[in-house]
C-alpha cells in the first residue's frame, strides 16, 4: 500500500496516543507515536518525516514539557517554532492542536492556556481535552488515567479520540472502504457516551457491567 495515496490525516505525538488502534479510525489515517517525546524532540521527528502529502496533521504532545517543569515562555518558544516548521514543510496542511491531557504529576492549565494562545496566533485548531477528562467543577476521573497518573488505559483513549474526531474527522470513510466497514466506524463514533467506561469496552454502560 502507498501510503502517500492512502493516508490524509496524521496523528502524531507522545506516547499518550500509543492506545490508538488503527482498526477504530479511518483508513486515511495515520498514527505515529514517539515514546518520551517532547515538543523539541517531536519537532525534529517532524523535519525528517515526510509529510508533505497529508491534509491534516493532528498534534498530540507536550505532557512530558509540563512535567518537566518546563518554563511556560520556553514551552511557548518550542511550540511556536514546531508549528512553524510543520508549515514550512507542508504550507497547505490543516494543523489541530491537542491540549494536554491532565496528569497526576502536575497542573497542566498554563501549558494548556498556551496551546490555546498558540493556536489562535497561528490560525490552527484547538481540541479540547480537559473539560472531559475532569467533569465541571469535580476531580480528574481515576478510570480516564493508568495507574501512574500518566498515561491512557482504553477508557482514556476513547476519550481522547472523541475529543478529537469534534475537531478533525478521524472516523471519515474513504473510497476504499466498504459501507459496512463505514457503519462499524461510524457507530464507534457516535455512541461513545454510551461505552463503559469502568472496563474500557463497547457495547454496554456502566450501570450494566459485569467485568471483575
Amino acid at each position: 500500500m502507498d501510503e502517500r495515496k492512502e493516508k490524509k490525516t496524521l496523528i502524531i505525538g507522545c506516547s499518550i496516543i500509543k492506545g490508538i488502534d488503527a482498526n477504530k479510525v479511518g483508513k486515511d489515517v495515520s498514527i505515529r507515536t514517539n515514546r518520551g517525546a517532547t515538543v523539541p524532540t517531536l519537532t525534529e521527528k517532524i523535519k525528517k518525516s515526510n509529510i508533505k502529502h497529508y491534509k491534516s496533521i493532528i498534534l498530540v504532545v507536550g505532557g512530558n514539557d509540563a512535567s518537566s517543569r518546563i518554563h511556560p515562555e520556553a514551552f511557548k518558544e518550542k511550540y511556536d517554532d514546531m508549528i512553524k516548521t510543520v508549515k514550512s514543510i507542508n504550507p497547505d496542511i490543516d494543523i489541530a492542536v491537542s491540549e494536554i491531557c491532565p496528569r497526576r504529576n502536575v497542573d497542566t492549565e498554563i501549558y494548556n492556556a498556551i496551546l490555546h494562545s498558540v493556536s489562535t496566533e497561528h490560525n490552527v485548531n484547538i481540541i479540547k481535552q480537559t473539560d472531559a477528562f475532569v467533569p465541571r467543577g469535580g476531580d480528574l476521573v481515576s478510570s480516564y488515567l493508568h495507574h501512574d497518573g500518566i498515561h491512557l488505559p482504553n477508557s482514556g483513549t476513547i476519550l481522547l479520540l472523541r475529543n478529537i474526531n469534534r475537531v478533525v474527522n478521524i472516523f471519515n470513510q474513504t473510497n476504499n472502504e466498504s459501507n459496512e466497514q463505514h457503519s462499524k466506524r461510524q457507530s464507534i463514533a457516535n455512541t461513545f457516551n454510551g461505552i463503559c467506561f469502568k472496563s474500557g469496552f463497547y457495547g454496554h454502560h456502566c450501570k450494566d457491567c459485569h467485568t471483575l
